[in-house]
């Protein structure tokens, strides 16, 4: 038994010991865990709040019993345009501690108002000249709020257009995140 103890704490050609590569290793499997996790809550919160507008729908007369299982895959869709965006940001977080701050204070809230959230898309195609408007609708969670506006107010199904958007940027942006996040993993836990 010492002899193994002894075997394991012998360096390896890089000059570390094998208990230092298990306990990074576990670091990374504990920030990931928390990573997911906070996904997941934030998930679980977006159904509560997603719940309690559908129930103000019905009672307001709304029916959207026909486009609830649309209304979920599109929840699901903006899961992954998320958890993607959120990978991204978790590694910048590591390494530039503010960012956090910058993100959540500066960034959501402008992001916030350049989203039709508490207006129509429209107001902005009248107001706004047509290369700012064409760039505006670049900003994917424009195309979310109208396709949930098709969905839950309008009682309309959304456009294929909106569908193969919403879809590919969320997945293209996984993967941006998925990629940056396995290329910095191992340094994570070296940094935190």
């Amino acid at each position: 038994m010492v002899c193994r103890r002894l075997r394991a704490l012998r360096r390896n050609e890089s000059g570390t010991t094998l208990i230092e590569i298990s306990v990074t290793m576990l670091l990374l499997g504990v920030v990931m865990t928390m990573f997911l996790s906070f996904v997941a809550s934030m998930l679980v919160t977006f159904f509560i709040e997603m719940g309690v507008l559908l129930v103000i729908l019905v009672i307001f007369g709304n029916n959207i019993w026909p486009w609830l299982p649309l209304v979920l895959l599109l929840m699901a869709v903006q899961t992954v345009f998320v958890t993607g965006f959120s990978l991204a940001l978790a590694v910048l977080n590591v390494y530039f501690r503010d960012i956090q701050y910058l993100v959540g204070a500066i960034l959501l809230q402008a992001w916030f108002f350049l989203t039709p959230i508490v207006y129509k898309v429209d107001l902005v195609n009248l107001k706004a000249s047509k290369p700012v408007a064409r760039l505006y609708t670049v900003n994917p969670m424009v195309r979310y709020v109208e396709t949930y506006r098709d969905l839950l107010y309008d009682n309309r199904g959304p456009t294929l257009v909106n569908c193969i958007y919403l879809t590919g940027t969320a997945l293209i942006v996984l993967a941006i995140g998925m990629a940056i996040f396995r290329r910095y993993e191992s340094r994570l836990a070296e940094e935190l």
